[in-house]
């Protein structure tokens, strides 16, 4: 399968800021020219160019190399004047953690990221420097990159992942780095995903059981209220029962003559 697609910015040719870098099985244009031979090139194109004085997308051109050279002092004396660490160049929008990056200066792209540098930028092309460092088989910046939380998922526009570039370049210790930080990806997810089933089950438990102490609460007041209408019910018929009883027995009053026995009776 012929892969062809250009991950990032590379440098400054004929003036214009930026040109694009391939990452290619063939070149684009059907160019044969060996991969090694085409970098040497653009970069003595680029640093012949630098004479120039450009400034593209708040990134000047001196800037830009100072980070591909590594070269700390100059990129802090502009970051310190206001410059952005996120600052992209116009064309390919290829960014100065990429420069760092594709140079293998793991001081400068630590430097970068302690100021802030987004590491998950994309260039133009979909390109980012965890894909740079990568292509270029440098493991020590992949690292870096990776627990600074740089998205290995991520693909340019031709589909292409940073692994994808290690594996097709043989860089076997940056493919075994990036493949080991994937199955340590997917093995968090089901632990997230696990501990979110987790807490859904345990939330979805506690509302049954406030349903039920609910549903029980409401029968049990219920109960007690139709009680109490039976027992106010029954209060006056007592009442009455027992004063009917009571009357036989106290037997029909008697005249007061009767009651009083007359002295002169016989």
């Amino acid at each position: 399968m012929r892969v062809v697609g250009p991950i990032w910015c590379f440098g400054i040719i004929v003036g214009r800021w930026c040109r694009v870098r391939t990452l290619h099985w063939t070149h684009p244009t059907g160019d044969n020219e060996p991969r090694q031979e085409r970098c040497c090139r653009l970069r003595s194109t680029m640093v012949a160019n630098a004479a120039t004085p450009t400034t593209m997308a708040g990134l000047p051109s001196a800037v830009f190399l100072a980070a591909g050279k590594g070269d700390a002092q100059a990129l802090t004396a502009w970051l310190d004047e206001s410059g952005g660490v996120d600052a992209r160049c116009a064309e390919q929008r290829a960014t100065l953690l990429m420069a760092a990056a594709d140079g293998g200066h793991k001081a400068t792209v630590r430097m970068l990221l302690q100021r802030g540098a987004s590491v998950n930028l994309q260039a133009s092309f979909g390109g980012t420097a965890l894909m740079i460092a990568a292509d270029k088989g440098r493991t020590t910046i992949v690292q870096a990159l990776l627990d600074a939380k740089a998205d290995a998922s991520l693909q340019n526009s031709n589909g292409i992942t940073a692994l994808m570039a290690a594996e097709h370049y043989k860089h076997t210790a940056t493919a075994q780095l990036l493949r080991q930080h994937a199955k340590q990806q997917a093995a968090e997810a089901e632990v997230r995903a696990a501990a979110s089933m987790a807490r859904a089950t345990a939330a979805a438990d506690a509302m049954a059981a406030e349903l039920l102490g609910e549903e029980a609460a409401e029968k049990e007041a219920a109960a007690r209220k139709g009680k109490g209408k039976k027992e106010r019910a029954r209060a006056p018929s007592t009442a009455a029962t027992e004063s009917a009883a009571a009357a036989p027995l106290a037997g029909p009053p008697k005249p007061a003559a009767a009651r009083e026995k007359m002295p002169d009776e016989p």
